[in-house]
């Protein structure tokens, strides 16, 4: 049977209802909906998730609250959830399959809790998953198989947590994945099997972890990572080996390291790399080895080092190069063959 409804001529309407929903003697959940769809929870003192909201909420924003633990029997009734969001509580428990019955979810955020170890059970049931937000955790160990239950994750978000170490088996499943923020861990190493199964990763973010070394062949994992974010560790030198196996990479970002020494022939694995950012390193001459590889460089930033010299012939590997920045480094005087490439902008402040 078909159901129709009668339209004023000329006029599309929509329907926008506000509902007020007591889901516990805590809660007073703003539900904003059309087929009620959303509810928002937000900061309202909840220790557990209410159980009577609409059941056929697509997105349940919880943030905010004082949850401790999550089981399977809090979110059972609420089948039809594709985005759920739980940051800054206080969970410091995920029970077994506690996301079993919420097979449609996209997106979960779990940021800004007290999780100290990801285990197999944690995700189950979350075959669909594509986003998930778990930052600013305590996290020190993900156990081998976490993800296997979410072959379609996509973006996965760990940043400020407490990995020292990344094991082989450690992201196991998750060869859909695109985006890993690994920022603000105390890494230190990057090690050469941390990154196996993740061949489609595209954006892998590792600033301010401690790096102070990257062991060859860390990256031949990922042949299709775009853009790497290395920016506030402690690398002091860059080896000819590091950068193996990134072959489609277009954007490096090195800025805020140590980095003294660019050995001869780094850039040789990096044959697409359009962006080079380098600034407020410890460079004090660019030898005309050094950037050898990159016949598609376009914006080179070198400010705020200690140059004081460039050597003949630097740029001549750099012929697409468009944007030069050499500001607040000790250079006094500047070459006239540096300035040959007619689209090159320089600025360097002399």
């Amino acid at each position: 049977m078909e159901c129709t409804m009668k339209k004023p001529a000329g006029v599309l309407m929509f329907l926008l209802v506000i509902l007020k929903v007591l889901g516990t003697a805590e809660a007073d959940c703003s539900c904003t909906a059309w087929f009620i769809s959303v509810c928002n929870c937000r900061y309202q003192g909840l220790t557990s998730v209410p159980q009577d909201l609409p059941t056929t909420i697509t997105e349940l924003d919880l943030g905010g609250n004082q949850i401790t633990t999550l089981s399977q029997s809090d979110f059972s009734r609420y089948r039809s959830l594709e985005t759920l969001w739980l940051g800054f509580n206080n969970i410091s428990t995920i029970n077994s399959q506690a996301f079993y019955h919420l097979s449609n979810f996209t997106t979960l955020s779990l940021s800004g809790n007290r999780l100290t170890i990801l285990r197999p059970d944690m995700f189950v049931g979350l075959g669909n998953l594509e986003e998930l937000y778990l930052r600013g955790n305590d996290i020190s160990d993900i156990q081998a198989g976490t993800f296997n239950s979410t072959p379609q994750l996509r973006s996965l978000h760990l940043y400020n947590n407490k990995l020292t170490h990344l094991r082989s088996d450690m992201f196991t499943g998750l060869g859909n994945l695109t985006t890993l923020y690994l920022s603000n861990n105390k890494l230190t190493h990057l090690r050469s099997d941390m990154f196996t199964g993740l061949g489609n990763l595209e954006d892998l973010d590792l600033d301010d972890s401690k790096i102070s070394d990257i062991q060859a062949g860390t990256f031949n994992s990922t042949p299709q990572l775009r853009t790497l974010h290395l920016r506030f560790n402690k690398l002091t030198t860059l080896r000819s080996d590091m950068l193996s196996g990134l072959g489609n990479l277009e954007t490096l970002e090195l800025h805020f390291n140590e980095i003294s020494d660019i050995q001869a022939g780094t850039f040789n694995s990096t044959p697409q790399l359009r962006r080079l950012e380098l600034y407020n390193n410890k460079l004090t001459s660019l030898r005309a080895d050094m950037f050898t590889g990159l016949g598609n460089l376009e914006t080179l930033d070198l400010d705020d080092n200690d140059i004081t010299d460039i050597q003949a012939g630097t740029f001549d590997h750099t012929p697409q190069l468009k944007n030069l920045a050499l500001h607040y480094n000790k250079l006094t005087t500047l070459r006239s063959d540096i300035l040959k490439q007619q689209k090159l902008t320089l600025d360097a402040g002399i």
